[in-house]
């Protein structure tokens, strides 16, 4: 059983926690992503000023509360469109729909 939620910001222990595993699950999943990418994902949360979207974070978390996939988005208020930067799950939890419900 998986439940999504959204992440606002980093500032919760418990968010900062999640968002270094969709780090981890970025790294894992791309290696040929930049780190500087990876890194300043909580800075996207959090400045949506600074680079002109606001990024939204979705993050599947099964039943003991551990990231098991993500979606990272960029919604461009002004221009009322909504682009999707990234999608995955965890190493070895492909085909159990998380994707889907992303």
């Amino acid at each position: 059983m998986s439940r999504i939620r959204r992440v606002f910001d980093s500032v919760r222990p418990l968010n900062r926690d999640a968002i270094a595993r969709v780090q981890q699950i970025m790294r894992d999943q791309f290696p040929d992503l930049e780190q500087r990418d990876i890194d300043k994902v909580p800075e996207l949360l959090e400045n949506s000023v600074k680079h002109r979207f606001r990024s939204i974070l979705y993050m599947a978390e099964n039943a003991r509360c551990r990231v098991c996939g993500f979606a990272l988005a960029s919604h461009g208020t002004d221009q009322n469109f909504c682009y999707l930067d990234y999608i995955s799950t965890a190493k070895k939890t492909t085909g159990g729909d998380i994707g889907g419900a992303l």
